[in-house]
C-alpha cells in the first residue's frame, strides 16, 4: 500500500500520464501477487488483468 501512495506522490510531482502512473501501480501490485501461493497468485493476477483503456473508460 505504501508503494502505491508513494508512486502517487512521485507521478504528480513528475508530471507522470494517467496511464504512467496506472501503470507503475499495475506492476507494483504485480509483484505483491508474487507474494502469495500458485492459487491465490493466479487470482492476484486476473484482478490485474485490466488494459489501461478499459479501466479508463470505467472510469469515466
Amino acid at each position: 500500500m505504501r508503494g502505491v501512495i508513494l508512486l502517487s506522490v512521485l507521478a504528480s510531482v513528475t508530471g507522470c500520464s494517467n496511464q504512467q502512473v496506472y501503470n507503475a501501480i499495475q506492476d507494483s501490485q504485480k509483484v505483491e501477487c508474487q507474494k502469495y501461493p500458485d492459487t491465490r497468485y493466479e487470482e492476484c493476477m486476473q484482478q490485474l488483468d485490466t488494459p489501461y483503456e478499459e479501466y479508463e473508460a470505467e472510469r469515466q
